[in-house]
């Protein structure tokens, strides 16, 4: 049987025994935590450079796990390639761009508005904005992404992520979710203790499906041309290729002195460089003409491959040579109306079912009706203001997608 049975969360380091709640000092700003695992979270953080403070703090009941998906080929894919991580990364902006309200529902509750106030109180607290923007991206990256949600006595304290390549629903026969199932421990968690989005999800086991997985192929070639095909082209077509033949007739050097010659000859060739050696020598270059039209066009066809597959805009990315207003109109409302749209459909019912109705329940001790719903702000893609914003967004203080001069040229305005 795995280590610690099946109890919630087994298999991870066990802790021993203590107290809900310890304490730690801050001493001349110096922070000394208490020396073991788990994460420690302050009640109140008060810090004097002259006085010695101790302050409670609450430890999370799991430990969290910060090294996702080693050795995963996707999340490869995601590191190594800017332009796929590029897509991903707009994704998951441009669904977060106007931010959300929370609604309560029906309006004539009662207690609404304490509701409502609980509810906006818990989703800052556990920082819901970032947890939405890590699972936009970790879902299209492995098809799924779960979270571990921490409670302190009846509130959720924090939402940690979970390796999604290590985490599998538990369907039962009659296809009900019984638990999941993490680093083969069978039923780890139970439903209410797991916050899951699995993406693009086509049938009943709840997997999902990566986003990468169709241009998987395509970020390898890709990869080949810009780290092998390209660089060695370069060089060729700089330098030439040259045959070198050692002229050995009327020697008794050995087998083993010609190839020490030979090593030491190709040891100093550099392109560009001359060499000088008394060794006889019959050097012929091989002027070659790598295609790199061929090259390049292959990669632009690779490139469109990739950004097609996420239906990210074309001038976001830095791709488009000349860009108007109008085209860029366009093509920013289809992304908004498309893609954008449909993560945020599918991110407000994943949230409404599993967060915010469970909240509903704790802040009522009981199941009564009333609903939370998940409201996206809108994005107004026709309002002059909102292209500008998209613009920076994708400039970003020249560390983003499109330079200056692409920035300008998109608002058809003029540098000075």
């Amino acid at each position: 049987m795995p280590r610690g049975g099946k109890r919630p969360g087994a298999g991870r380091p066990r802790k021993k025994p203590e107290s809900e709640s310890t304490t730690f000092t801050l001493t001349q700003g110096n922070y000394e935590p208490l020396a073991r695992p788990g994460i420690i979270i302050l009640d109140k953080a008060v810090k004097k450079a002259t006085e010695t403070i101790t302050l409670s703090a609450s430890i999370s009941k799991y430990e969290p796990y910060s090294k996702l998906g080693l050795g995963n080929k996707f999340l490869k894919a995601y590191e190594e390639d800017e332009l796929i991580k590029s897509c991903i990364n707009l994704i998951a902006q441009f669904t977060m761009a106007a931010g959300f309200e929370t609604k309560v529902e029906p309006e004539t509750e009662p207690k609404a508005a304490e509701l409502k106030a609980y509810i906006d109180q818990i989703n800052a607290q556990v920082n819901l904005d970032n947890i939405i923007r890590i699972a936009i991206i970790n879902a299209q990256i492995f098809g799924k992404a779960a979270f571990e949600i921490v409670w302190d006595k009846d509130e959720p304290e924090m939402l940690i992520p979970l390796d999604p390549t290590q985490i599998t629903p538990n369907i039962s026969e009659d296809w009900r979710l019984q638990g999941f199932d993490y680093k083969s421990e069978e039923l780890a968690y139970t439903p209410e203790q797991i916050l899951y989005f699995p993406y693009n999800c086509l049938f009943g086991d709840m997997e999902g499906l990566s986003a990468i997985e169709p241009i998987y192929d395509a970020f390898e070639t890709r990869k080949m041309i810009l780290t092998e095909a390209l660089r060695e082209a370069t060089i060729v077509l700089w330098a030439g290729i040259g045959i070198h033949r050692l002229d050995t007739s009327g020697t008794d050097w050995t087998k083993e002195q010609i190839e020490q010659i030979i090593r030491q000859h190709i040891s100093q060739i550099k392109p560009g460089k001359h060499i000088a050696t008394t060794a006889r020598w019959d050097i012929q270059i091989v002027d070659l003409k790598p295609n790199l039209e061929n090259l390049i066009a292959t990669l632009e066809y690779l490139d469109q491959a990739i950004i097609a597959n996420f239906q990210v805009p074309r001038f976001l990315l830095g791709r488009e040579k000349e860009v108007n207003r109008a085209t860029a109109y366009a093509e920013l409302e289809a992304f908004i109306k498309g893609p954008i749209q449909e993560m945020q459909r599918w991110i407000k019912r994943e949230l409404e079912a599993q967060w915010y109705n469970r909240l509903a329940e704790k802040f009522f001790k009981e199941k009564n009706g009333v609903k939370i719903r998940h409201i996206w702000n809108p994005i107004q893609t026709s309002d002059f203001i909102e292209l500008i914003r998209s613009v920076a967004r994708a400039y970003d203080r020249g560390q983003g997608f499109l330079t200056r001069e692409e920035a300008l040229e998109l608002l058809n305005l003029t540098k000075k």
